[in-house]
């Protein structure tokens, strides 16, 4: 797991998608332990969320852990400009659209670079 207090900046979507894996795999090993066991005692019954926390009930009813789910900090960026050095979560408004952006470059046409954005807020939806 790659924690964004450890590496000291957000984490990028490979890296979120990365824990969302790990997290997942861990879950499948916990549910395929089998009760006897002596290394875990009980398999997970239940998984609770609430807002950035997912919290995890055992078959007995023990409370197996929380999760804190990482958070992603957008870098508002306003109008798109060209030759501009964009990062990844940079927004910026783009013909009425707030897009982030999805992979690091230098702006030179927006409909050419379209793949490396994806719209966040779309006012006609």
């Amino acid at each position: 797991m790659i924690y964004r207090s450890e590496k000291g900046s957000p984490l990028s979507m490979q890296e979120l998608d990365g824990n969302f894996k790990e997290l997942f795999r861990m879950i499948q090993e916990l549910h395929h332990q089998k009760m006897s066991e002596k290394i875990i005692p009980e398999s997970v019954k239940v998984v609770h969320q609430d807002g950035d926390k997912i919290m995890f009930e055992g078959t007995c009813g023990t409370d197996l852990g929380t999760v804190t789910l990482p958070t992603i900090t957008p870098h508002i960026r306003g109008a798109w400009k060209k030759e501009e050095y964009y990062c990844v979560h940079d927004w910026v408004v783009f013909e009425h659209k707030t897009y982030t952006c999805i992979a690091h470059h230098v702006a030179e046409n927006f409909a050419k670079e379209i793949a490396k954005w994806r719209v966040v807020i779309d006012p006609k939806i």
